[in-house]
């Protein structure tokens, strides 16, 4: 039987999908489109409804896209003079704010008018954290010259409206959806608030925390702020603060490195170096969390959509989605970025995930909602409405956030009905998808592949004949590569070979080693363009005295090798140099000393770095030495990966060289003998 205009089996099929998609959360999740920002991806924020998206990188880039991925999905890029520290965006996308090292706040709107910032102000630091109200007429931001500043989006006389000193960096802010009321939390162990009024006088009331506050969000509504802690504990407040005191504290067991809160403060989230992602409730009920979950490496971020219904966090290479109601059995999805994700954000209805990793890659995912209702299929029509609504985004329109009165048993459907209906709708939904799907892709490698040549890289010699054609001309500037090899004479010709080709003039060549005595005719020959850090407890007697040689005493302190780096890298003159490299020959030393987790956030941050400085980088690591999870948790933070390894061959037994990995360019495959 043909109804006017359809198919009666499809439409009863269709019928019978939408009904069952109004019985459970959908679970699935799709990858809209990536963009390569340059280096790693530092912060991210998405509009209100997910339709336009703010990143920063480690290279002081600030970009600014449509999150359709239409032809012109990348609308402009402003250029700051270092890292870019945070990033937000108003509800609506108008305007963008961004704070970086240079210590400048920029200020621009979505269309870029004057194609540059409609302000930077210049403060006495680094800013650390920015936050803006939702229409974008309030700024707030927090600086290494310890001040809280607050502005508004005139900047008239190129002043905030005020500024507010403590006694630390002010690591964090919050602001409230009207720009009211402002929450900062700083390294003096203070968490402040705020009022947009207030004239330099004082803060509405501080609150004393065990440890430095460097993690804090504010409710959309102003009336609650929670704050994570250095030595694991979180705080949760109220703007009355009546009682004189938070309304409750929880202790994690360590340090909490992201924390989130939805619009109205009835849920919490928060992240920790554990691995553990936590969600309270705004009461604490029962003095403990709704339920955490351990995604087994430590939680990079967290953030939660406004309504309260989804929350996602980062871990290592992984992004999760979960609900409110998780019970620990299942996460809506997870998505595995291929490298560690830095930052991420969620819209307001949780319909849009965003994620930035290390590479420099943006993840933009699309989280099919539907409308949500109870599993408890005795509950009666009413009452399965009312859940439906309760449950319904924020972002949904007005037909859309009708829901419709349930009054179909689901259990007198003819299972054989059911069937057939999902068959016949398979097949007709496959041939109209399936064109779409496939041209969909087919731009989103496109407009990708068009990305990554915007700006062609200028290749340098890798030193090594062979490896140099199976890269297709060398490695590019400013790349990083991870060298896995045994120790064998192949290796530290290949590796002496790629320092010696970046001395010169015009080049300069930079060495982070443990053993001095392989590196001493280039110390010896090259005083101006090459630069040894000895990382050794024996540094002093084994060093031979050359101004060109930093001492360390061993691997123990990352931090003092990170100063001995870059208090070289700060000494050259970069306009007069065309080449610069960097070898790492200290990757399995740090990685049996320090561990898996810690080697691996220093060279995210190191290795950016260095590429920001115009740097090719090579590291160093050998897989005999360690477990293939740990090899492979350092390699992935390299662009690419070559590897060195024996094989017999008609009898004997001979060393081979692969390029197993080049991000973004093109290689062979082949394996060649070294």
């Amino acid at each position: 039987m043909r109804t006017p205009g359809g198919h009666a089996p499809l439409a009863i099929a269709l019928e019978i999908v939408l009904f069952l998609s109004l019985l459970q959360p959908c679970r699935s999740q799709s990858l809209l489109w990536k963009y390569p920002t340059g280096i790693q991806v530092t912060a991210v924020s998405t509009s209100a409804d997910g339709s336009y998206i703010v990143s920063g990188n480690a290279a002081g880039s600030i970009d600014f896209f449509d999150a359709s991925f239409s032809r012109e999905t990348y609308l402009w890029r402003v250029a700051a003079r270092d890292r870019v520290r945070s990033v937000a965006i108003s509800d609506d996308g108008s305007y963008v704010v961004a704070g970086s090292n240079d210590g400048v706040i920029y200020f621009m709107d979505r269309e870029l008018l004057k194609r540059a910032p409609l302000w930077k102000f210049q403060t006495a630091g680094a800013v650390f954290s920015v936050s803006i109200s939702s229409d974008g007429s309030y700024v707030a931001a927090g600086s290494h010259d310890d001040k809280v500043h607050f502005m508004d989006s005139r900047l008239t006389e190129n002043a905030p409206l005020w500024s507010h000193r403590t006694e630390g960096d002010v690591r964090s802010v919050s602001i409230s959806g009207d720009g009211t009321y402002i929450a900062a939390g700083s390294e003096d162990a203070y968490l402040y608030f705020f009022e947009k009024s207030y004239r330099g006088n004082t803060f509405l009331w501080r609150l004393k925390t065990s440890t430095p506050a460097l993690k804090v969000a504010m409710s959309y509504d102003g009336n609650y702020v929670v704050a994570g802690c250095v030595d694991g504990y979180i705080y949760f407040a109220n703007r009355d603060f009546t009682r004189d005191s938070y309304l409750w504290r929880y202790q994690t067991g360590s340090r909490i490195t992201s924390v989130s809160i939805s619009s109205d403060g009835s849920y919490v989230a928060a992240g920790n170096s554990d691995g553990y992602i936590y969600i309270f409730d705004r009461e604490l009920s029962a003095n403990s969390y709704v339920w955490r979950y351990n995604a087994g490496e430590p939680v990079e971020a967290v953030a939660i959509s406004r309504n309260g219904v989804y929350i996602v966090c980062a871990a290592g290479a992984s992004t999760y989605l979960f609900d409110a109601g998780f019970t620990g059995e299942n996460y809506v999805w997870s998505y595995d970025a291929q490298a560690e994700v830095t930052s991420i954000s969620i819209s307001s209805s949780g319909n849009l995930v965003v994620a930035g990793d290390g590479r420099g890659i943006l993840h933009t995912l699309e989280h099919m909602i539907r409308s949500t209702v109870a599993t408890t299929m005795t509950q009666t029509s009413t009452a399965m409405t009312e859940t439906v609504t309760a449950m319904m985004p924020l972002s949904t329109t007005a037909t859309e956030a009708v829901a419709p009165t349930l009054t179909i048993n689901p259990y007198t459907i003819p299972v054989t009905l059911l069937i057939a209906a999902l068959a016949i709708l398979g097949f007709y939904m496959r041939r109209r998808v399936s064109g779409k799907k496939l041209e969909l892709e087919s731009a989103s490698r496109a407009a990708l592949g068009t990305a990554l040549q915007l700006a062609p890289r200028k290749l340098i010699s890798t030193g090594t004949r062979v490896l140099d054609e199976l890269t297709m001309g060398g490695f590019p500037r400013s790349y990083s590569v991870i060298l896995s090899s045994p120790s064998c004479d192949q290796r530290d010709l290949a590796v002496k070979r790629f320092l010696s080709k970046g001395l010169g003039e015009e080049k300069f060549a930079l060495c982070l080693t443990t053993d001095v005595t392989k590196y001493l005719e280039l110390i010896r020959d090259h005083p101006k363009s090459f630069h040894l850090v000895l990382c050794n407890p024996h540094a002093d007697a084994l060093a031979p005295p050359f101004s060109n040689i930093s001492k360390t005493k061993g691997v123990e302190n990352l931090t003092e090798i990170n100063i001995a780096l870059m208090k070289v890298v700060d000494s050259l003159d970069a306009t007069t140099l065309k080449e610069e490299r960097a070898y790492i020959d200290v990757l399995s030393d740090v990685l049996l000393h320090h561990g898996g987790s810690t080697i691996r956030r220093w060279i995210s941050d190191l290795v950016p770095r260095l590429k920001a400085r115009g740097f090719t980088v090579l590291g160093m690591i050998n897989p005999s030495m360690h477990r293939r999870e740990e090899t492979e948790a350092v390699s992935s933070i390299f662009d690419g990966e070559v590897e060195i390894f024996e094989r017999e061959t008609e009898g004997r037994a001979q060393r081979f060289i692969a390029v197993r990995r080049f991000y973004g360019l093109e290689y062979s495959d082949q394996e060649r003998i070294i």
